[in-house]
């Protein structure tokens, strides 16, 4: 039984391992790693009773841009940006104002800044994939 901060400290140290191991990068398809987002992820539904996930950079997909996981889906490496315990409208509304926005990096970035902030204050985490 993983807490979601326990996962979250796994989650760190696998990154942690991976990029001394790449020399400052993660090393590519580390199943270690992508398994601690895994983990993480299922450790946020057993202590919530669900999990939703997110994509940060999906402007083109189809799909919501936070979905509910469901117990025993498949969680596929690079599938989701971060997960929470609850759906958000507000982290929801920053996702598609970021797509609607015109782009430059500098304002970009503060966007994103904000969106992985949100995640944070909702009780979210940030998932590692390599």
């Amino acid at each position: 039984m993983n807490t979601v901060k326990q996962a979250n400290v796994a989650l760190c140290l696998e990154l942690h391992r991976s990029l001394r191991e790449g020399g400052g990068t993660p090393v590519e398809a580390d199943a270690d790693l992508n398994r601690a987002s895994v983990v993480l992820v299922h450790a946020m539904h057993e202590a919530h009773g669900q999990a939703w996930l997110g994509k940060v950079n999906d402007k083109n997909a189809e799909a919501p841009r936070i979905r509910r996981w469901v117990e025993g889906e498949p969680i596929y490496n690079f599938g989701a940006d971060f997960v929470l315990p609850a759906h958000d409208l507000e982290l929801e509304r920053l996702l598609l104002e970021r797509d609607e926005a015109p782009w430059t990096a500098r304002e970009d970035a503060a966007r994103i800044r904000i969106i992985v902030e949100r995640v944070r204050v909702v009780g979210g985490q940030m998932l590692v994939w390599s």
